[in-house]
């Protein structure tokens, strides 16, 4: 299909009949691709940004396959009704400019990104597949392996990778692992922080992530974490011998704990997890658990994230007596705690170490560092193998856990070598 995207003079954009609002919203997007609005959020109505979140959320835009229909063509026109305008003038503008600011209409789809020629055309290599992949997570299909070819025609591809052929007679589950493979093989194990969620494909391995999952928009990520090493380890896929079907994950592990106590649920609020660090002031463990995390956090991050127990005290008092105070006064650092305990569970390991991981966690599941892995991982025993729960933050274990000497040879900070064994993820 991009090739006849390329092709076209002009590519028409049918976004559906005249709405009430319609034209009003399609109006103030030309007003702001001439420069005729500031957009400041203020000086916007509730009717005006009501206007053009309509105009945003219709199907179209949420669709993977459009993506291409924009990105390849030369030129492209929008149609609503009988309203006639530009796409590059006037939606991928609004891409980049104050509109993508408004909260309420945060995220922009998208779709809207696309609107210069793609000159030269992208190459395509894991990074830049993986890339796509991310940010193309919350458009729509109809069949899930159209998450992926849609993705492969933003692409140029490079011959000779059978797991990347565009094949509908391939089942979704072999073509999510076929490309979990081959991003694996160029990317690393950063391609585990993409297999969340509950998947309910069949068949689908538990490394392999569904890509008909949303994304997880509240999920704030260590950057500054590296706890299997600096180096691509090496991961081999390998068959079961008990049952058939798509290949097994072998790679080299160490075994840190497990999960032994699982204390508090963050939401993926702000507010509501205020409340529940609020709750757990009663509960003294927890909540010393949770300091010694936020301290340990602070010095990986090499940020100050503040006194907890003295933020949440006093957002426990002056945020409800007076909270425009707080957020002035402390609400700032205590967001930036917040954000790194949002959509995430709280836990205990090994006694009193304290840890974050994926809701979907339960006690009695095993924390294993993986070569080269940036986080921590839980993995939960199966009949042939194990299966991935999630990644996962382990106080005194998320930076540099491991080095590498002058020969090359992977070892601790005493200098002993790294007492790596095998582990075969299903």
């Amino acid at each position: 299909m991009h090739r006849i995207y390329r092709a076209a003079l002009r590519v028409l954009v049918y976004l559906g009949e005249r709405s009430t609002d319609s034209d009003e919203a399609i109006c103030i997007l030309e007003d702001d691709a001439k420069g005729g609005r500031p957009f400041i959020t203020d000086n916007l109505s509730y009717g005006e940004i009501k206007a053009v979140k309509a105009l945003l959320n219709r199907p179209w835009f949420h669709r993977v396959w459009v993506l291409q229909e924009v990105a390849w063509s030369k030129s492209a026109l929008v149609l609503c009704g009988s309203r006639i305008t530009p796409w590059r003038e006037t939606f991928h503008r609004a891409y980049t400019s104050s509109i993508s600011q408004i909260g309420d209409l945060k995220p922009l789809p998208y779709v809207m990104s696309f609107g210069k020629v793609r000159s030269p055309e992208p190459l395509l290599t894991p990074d830049a597949l993986l890339g796509e992949l991310r940010n193309a997570r919350d458009c729509a299909s109809t069949d899930p392996v159209d998450k992926i070819y849609a993705v492969l025609e933003l692409l140029r591809a490079a011959p000779g990778d059978s797991r990347l052929a565009i094949d509908y007679n391939r089942q979704p589950a072999t073509v999510f692992t076929d490309v979990a493979e081959y991003l694996l093989e160029g990317v690393g194990l950063g391609l585990l922080s993409d297999a969340y969620g509950h998947s309910t494909m069949s068949g689908l391995l538990s490394w392999a992530p569904d890509w008909t999952i949303p994304s997880q928009k509240k999920v704030y990520y260590f950057v500054s974490c590296w706890a299997g090493g600096r180096r691509l380890g090496h991961i081999e896929f390998v068959s079961s011998p008990h049952e058939s079907g798509p290949r097994m994950m072998r790679i080299r592990r160490v075994s840190v704990g497990r999960v032994d106590r699982i204390c508090a649920t963050f939401n993926d609020s702000l507010d509501g997890g205020l409340a529940t660090l609020i709750q757990l002031i009663d509960s003294t463990e927890s909540f010393k658990a949770v300091e010694r995390l936020v301290k340990n956090i602070s010095h990986v991050e090499s940020v100050g994230l503040g006194n907890l127990s003295y933020l949440v005290s006093a957002a426990a008092m002056q945020a409800v007596s007076d909270p425009d105070a707080f957020a002035r006064t402390r609400g700032k650092a205590l967001k930036q705690i917040l954000s790194r305990l949002q959509s995430r569970t709280l836990f205990l390991s090994g006694g009193k170490r304290p840890g974050l991981g994926p809701h979907t966690m339960q006690e009695k599941d095993e924390i294993f560092i993986l070569e080269s892995g940036k986080m921590c991982y839980i993995l939960r025993r199966s009949k042939a193998a194990y299966k991935l729960v999630g990644e996962c933050f382990l106080a005194a274990y998320m930076r540099d856990t491991f080095s590498y000497d002058s020969a090359g040879n992977c070892v601790q900070a005493n200098g002993k070598p790294a007492p790596w064994k095998d582990v075969v993820i299903s």
